[in-house]
């Protein structure tokens, strides 16, 4: 298998099946030529393969939970399986949130920056991220 090593994965979520529906929802720690390695948890430290006919990839997390929700083979509903993935992803999630939040100021700041003077706007990037952090109350 060839390894996709050192680059980032441009559809990190992944929803699994096992036949009949859908299973669960995992975030896809490495690609291979013909496969994947997924992570079921935040808690997980081990990764599974899968072949990739198995897995349907998403952008977001939030792609995933609601096709999850419509194929799931359990019956759960949406807010069932919104609640089984903060439970599996807490960490996550507020690294989306954080990051979320982040990409809300530069496009803010842009915003400004079209509107005044640069010398009024300018800001870090460390110094965005500092706000962003003290923001959400996450470090």
């Amino acid at each position: 298998m060839v390894e996709n090593l050192n680059s980032k994965i441009e559809k990190p979520w992944a929803v699994y099946s096992w036949g009949l529906g859908t299973s669960g929802i995992a975030k896809v720690v490495k690609e291979y030529e013909n496969g994947l390695d997924l992570k079921y948890s935040d808690y997980n430290r081990d990764w599974n393969p899968w072949e990739s006919f198995a897995v349907k990839r998403f952008n977001s997390s939030d792609e995933a939970i609601l096709y999850h929700s419509k194929n799931n083979f359990s019956g759960l509903t949406l807010d069932e399986v919104k609640t089984i993935f903060c439970r599996d992803f807490p960490k996550t999630l507020k690294q989306e949130s954080i990051q979320n939040f982040y990409n809300t100021l530069v496009s803010y700041k842009n915003k400004i920056s079209s509107q005044s003077s640069p010398k009024c706007t300018e800001v870090s990037k460390s110094e965005e991220v500092s706000y962003a952090l003290e923001q959400s109350n996450v470090y």
